[in-house]
């Protein structure tokens, strides 16, 4: 859950980080029963915000009449973050928020994959919003960070003007938002806020 202007995001996805379901105990099943559970959860999700009374007869879920309140006071967006065929058809059909991960090359590759998506769902892209999150390596043009924190495809790497270039990409592609991991910015919470300001000052203030 992600807040968003005062306003709740409720992100929703079919697993995938084995150590935090080993952690809390949680089974992980194979990718394709991880996909049809997720499938059944996110209709009913959207009936149980939606309706007054929901029942549901799933393979993997079921519910009788049942009831969910209070309600939201506005309409609370789903989110999904995916890149895989059969998950991104699920996105275009029951989903308010499509995320991807990557370097503006991997998220246009991505983005293709998702208009065919809502090609074949008969969803209009456009009422989708989009969002977008890559590694972010801030350089002062001389310097350069330890290659073994980057990741090809996943990573912005360069100086602020550079970024603003890389994000401006993201813009033309239809991206409404971009997120920053902050892990890659600093070793210290006081190395990340100095970044973080530099990033505000030098980069982000171009698109507020």
């Amino acid at each position: 859950m992600l807040f968003r202007s005062g306003r709740a995001v409720l992100g929703m996805g079919a697993g995938w980080q084995v150590n935090e379901h080993t952690a809390y105990h949680f089974d992980l099943p194979a990718p394709g029963e991880r996909v049809s559970r997720f499938e059944e959860a996110i209709r009913l999700v959207r009936s149980l915000l939606s309706q007054q009374r929901t029942t549901f007869d799933g393979s993997h879920f079921r519910t009788d009449d049942a009831p969910f309140a209070p309600k939201p006071v506005g309409p609370l967006p789903i989110l999904v973050g995916t890149g895989s065929p059969r998950m991104l058809r699920i996105t275009a059909r029951h989903a308010d928020e499509w995320n991807t991960w990557g370097d503006p090359t991997e998220v246009r590759r991505r983005t293709d994959l998702f208009l065919a998506a809502c090609d074949a769902v008969g969803r209009d892209p456009g009422t989708v919003r989009r969002s977008a999150q890559a590694l972010v390596f801030l350089t002062d043009g001389e310097s350069q960070p330890d290659p073994t924190l980057t990741m090809p495809g996943r990573s912005l790497v360069g100086s602020a003007e550079r970024l603003v270039e890389l994000l401006d990409e993201y813009r033309a592609m239809g991206v409404d938002e971009f997120a920053v991991p902050d892990f890659t910015l600093g070793a210290t919470e006081s190395e990340r806020a100095d970044t973080l300001a530099a990033l505000h000052e030098g980069v982000l203030r171009h698109f507020l």
